[in-house]
């Protein structure tokens, strides 16, 4: 059994769920394929250190990204001064343990590898930013005794960002949804979480994150268990929706994608990799539709991916036919590195550079296959395998 030189936090996408959520001992987000297929235990067990946080299924990228540095180091949530008044919510959320509580400190934790699946992708991103470079918005508008030790930046701890099949340049499914679409889908599942939220159910499926925002509660501060109405909390889930730029709604799409990029940029520190799916075919009908070995789900969702096109969206880097192929959710395109950051196609033997971002060869597979959807265990888990072996032989 290997000893890993780099703890590995991997962050689900867009209604995901990671470790500390009650589904995934049943359904693990990292190994839909059935029992005892969970890719987190497999690599464990090959003598990996490698985390899945949970972190909010609908929430912004920065919201996401602070709580992933959270629950790594520890302490008590702080989203930033500025930040939670501009889009109104609370400044301090719920107080984590820390799964790497050293992270940074000479040693086993030095640095660690951020890998983001899906709208995970910006979340790591933000996270590397945030800890490179700091805010200068939250620095100038806090007390400097107030300030959190992440919006400073400074600090070098990190080895690689990975992003798989990433909504890195937006995506025309949340395009053709817009920000109404996607919020429309939140309602529903927030009107649920209301519902559920204090209850035992909470605790055995979802935890959606949303305390900063009144939707559910601290489950370390509940005082009671309850199932209530789906709509006690309806004026807080509203003015979840109105903060349409702290949203994923606007974040996903690729005019919102775009402005997000440019105010993150590379690390001269830090390797990026790009891994990008594709897992369709042109039809004579002008529409991209996913191949046939695709999970049922890419293929009904692929439906409106490969069909919608916008001209007024070239300005953001849309343009056919090179955002034709898809994996259902994302289109190959969009999961490349963001257009306006350093970049290169990786080649096998190429002399690695940090500070750029590599973009790996399209992969034949579908949105989900990275949860195991439409994969066998064996490739599966050989997939991942692969993955940390490549992240294993860079420069500490």
């Amino acid at each position: 059994m290997k000893k890993s030189t780099c703890a590995a936090v991997f962050v689900h996408g867009f209604m995901g769920f990671g470790e500390q959520d009650g589904i995934y001992k049943y359904v693990p987000y990292w190994g839909w394929l059935g029992k005892n297929t969970d890719a987190m235990t497999h690599l464990r067990e090959k003598g990996y250190e490698v985390y899945a946080p949970s972190v909010g299924p609908v929430n912004s990228a920065w919201d996401r990204a602070v709580d992933t540095y959270y629950q790594i180091v520890g302490g008590t949530v702080d989203y930033g001064k500025v930040h939670s008044e501009k889009y109104g919510h609370k400044r301090f959320g719920r107080t984590y343990p820390g799964l790497i509580p050293d992270l940074g400190q000479p040693g086993a934790h030095e640095k660690i590898d951020l890998i983001g699946h899906s709208f995970g992708a910006p979340t790591v991103r933000v996270l590397a930013e945030l800890l490179t470079n700091g805010c200068q918005e939250e620095i100038e508008g806090t007390p400097a005794e107030e300030l959190s030790e992440l919006y400073k930046g400074g600090h070098h701890c990190i080895r690689s960002v990975t992003t798989l099949a990433g909504v890195n340049n937006g995506t025309t499914l949340t395009s053709f949804l817009r920000e109404r679409g996607v919020l429309a889908i939140n309602d529903l599942y927030l009107g649920v979480n209301t519902m559920f939220g204090n209850s035992i159910f909470a605790d055995k499926l979802i935890d959606f994150h949303m305390d900063q925002w009144g939707v559910n509660d601290d489950p370390a501060a509940r005082e009671k268990t309850k199932i209530r109405s789906p709509f006690a909390r309806w004026k807080n889930i509203q003015r979840f929706d109105e903060n349409v730029r702290d949203s994923v709604g606007f974040e996903m799409q690729i005019e919102g994608m775009y402005d997000m990029n440019q105010s993150i940029h590379c690390a001269p520190d830090i390797y990026y990799f790009a891994h990008p799916s594709g897992n369709s075919h042109s039809t004579s009908c002008d529409i991209e539709v996913m191949n046939r070995d695709a999970s049922i789900l890419a293929k009904v969702v692929g439906l409106i991916t490969g069909s919608y096109h916008n001209t007024t969206l070239q300005r953001y880097g849309y343009s056919r036919p090179a955002w034709d192929s898809q994996d259902g959710f994302v289109n190959t395109e969009c999961a490349k590195a963001p257009y306006n950051e350093p970049q290169a196609d990786y080649a096998e033997g190429v002399e690695l550079e940090p500070g750029k971002w590599y973009n790996m060869p399209v992969e034949r597979l579908s949105h989900v296959s990275y949860m195991g959807m439409d994969m066998k265990k064996g490739p599966f888990f050989e997939y991942y395998d692969n993955l940390m072996e490549f992240l294993e032989k860079l420069p500490g």
